[in-house]
């Protein structure tokens, strides 16, 4: 989409907190108006409801997902937190599987070669 009315940065919107939504003036008298759920899937274009005109929204994704997580509160922070530490530590196990199996064929091909195992390691006199 190429034709926006216009580009207004997320600062000059404002919060609704009963809609959920982050809303800015439009020239038919309605509001524009993008979800926090838009801004995170990384959609940029607000709507108007009662027309036909659009917005795009210039914001920093990253930016925005700190703003939203630091005004997290109570269950749904620690949920987030829970959800991010397991998730850290599911990452850990596949990097430390993948290693394993790394090591693992390394070792394999090391065996299957018959070379002995120092001679695939130089050591020079001065390391000794």
């Amino acid at each position: 989409m190429g034709a926006y009315y216009d580009e207004i940065e997320i600062e000059d919107m404002v919060w609704d907190e009963e809609k959920a939504v982050y809303h800015y003036p439009c020239p038919c008298g309605d509001r524009f108006e993008i979800s926090r759920r838009q801004l995170a899937n990384y959609e940029d274009i607000a709507t108007c409801p009662s027309c036909s005109l659009v917005i795009r929204v210039v914001y920093d994704p990253v930016r925005l997902s700190q703003f939203i997580f630091d005004s997290m509160t109570g269950p749904s922070r620690s949920c987030l937190n829970s959800l991010i530490s397991r998730t850290n530590r599911q990452m850990t196990k596949r990097r430390l599987q993948r290693v394993r199996r790394m090591v693992r064929s390394q070792t394999a091909r090391m065996m299957s070669s018959r070379m002995p195992l120092r001679s695939s390691i130089s050591l020079t006199p001065s390391l000794l």
